[in-house]
């Protein structure tokens, strides 16, 4: 009775585990880093600064120069490239929950200490797949009139969403 009563605990625990990890409200900065030819730079060190909170993470471009830093609390960022041969490199990157910001990283052949800053964040448009995807922010649930407070209408803000009585 004891042994069943602690596999249940134990199963309770695993559960809200796997459940608060998959409504974290997480984003990935992801994007290629190559030099002024196109080409990709190979074991490019990237640095990922939260601009709120100043916390930061360390990547490295894989063979192909592509990297991905994935589980970013939504907010603003930095992303820096600072290579050997190569003037150091500054972008702005926005992630929101449930999105991957693509932010493409072109060097320039310069010294270290020249930064370079650019100004425009990538577009958060996605060409690996399609699907359609909506946040609701917090300010939309805050201002929408929820008649009964159910989810279902708060899905309906998304487009191309229709919901039918009857089903589920």
């Amino acid at each position: 009775m004891a042994g069943s009563r602690l596999c249940w605990l134990l199963a309770s625990i695993a559960l809200a585990t796997v459940i608060s990890f998959a409504q974290a409200p997480t984003g990935t900065i992801a994007g290629m880093v190559t030099d002024a030819s196109g080409a990709a730079v190979v074991n490019a060190p990237l640095t990922v600064t939260n601009k709120a909170t100043g916390s930061a993470r360390a990547v490295l471009t894989d063979i192909s120069g592509s990297f991905s830093v994935p589980a970013l609390a939504a907010g603003d960022y930095e992303v820096k490239v600072t290579m050997v041969g190569f003037s150091t490199l500054m972008r702005e990157a926005s992630v929101e929950t449930g999105g991957t910001t693509t932010v493409g990283m072109k060097l320039e052949v310069g010294a270290t200490q020249t930064v370079v800053n650019v100004e425009a964040a990538s577009a958060q448009m996605e060409y690996e797949h399609n699907a359609i995807e909506s946040v609701i922010t917090q300010d939309k649930v805050e201002k929408l009139p929820l008649n009964g407070r159910s989810f279902l209408q708060l899905a309906e803000l998304s487009p191309g969403v229709t919901i039918s009585p009857g089903t589920t």
